[in-house]
């Protein structure tokens, strides 16, 4: 049965399902064959940097939707289009700040299973978290989506940073 994108974008909450099952499926593959990457600590470093930024973005984005009073459930109706705070930077900053987090810890622990399974899992966001939440976005809001979506990206773009050094709107 199709789904309903002016009702809702997907029947199950499948972003936050697809996180838990591929680092559970990256532990267990590492536990049968280990995928060692071998790097040396200043890169391990930048995995904690992503850790940590991925964790502030994803923060932002809850904050963000919070103050606006909307629904967080990527399977349930959007109450409201919020284009203010992360989401002025990207369109899914929940989404995107769990992929680099997820990446960032792949990088900062030497897994490598890990680190696939976050680019496996962002793939797979892509396709059944954000292209349905953004049919069911542009359903809903129209012309107002449109407007939002050309002017901020799916993920981070060029005009990110910019907007991070203080023209976002909250």
């Amino acid at each position: 049965m199709p789904i309903d994108f002016n009702a809702r974008p997907n029947v199950l909450p499948w972003p936050p399902l697809l996180f838990l099952l591929a680092f559970i499926a990256a532990i267990a593959l590492g536990s049968v064959v280990p995928l060692r990457l071998d790097l040396p600590g200043a890169a391990r470093a930048i995995g904690v940097v992503l850790v940590v930024g991925g964790l502030a973005l994803y923060g932002w984005g809850v904050v963000t939707m919070g103050r606006a009073k909307t629904n967080m459930m990527p399977n349930r109706a959007a109450d409201r289009l919020v284009d203010g705070g992360a989401f002025a930077v990207s369109r899914h900053p929940i989404y995107v700040g769990g992929a680099i987090a997820f990446l960032g810890l792949g990088v900062a622990a030497n897994r490598g299973w890990i680190c696939l399974a976050a680019l496996v899992v962002a793939l797979a966001i892509d396709r059944f978290g954000m292209e349905r939440e953004e049919a069911h976005m542009a359903a809903r809001f129209g012309d107002e989506w449109t407007r939002y979506a050309a002017r901020t990206p799916r993920w981070l773009g060029p005009g990110s940073l910019e907007l991070l050094r203080g023209r976002s709107k909250t």
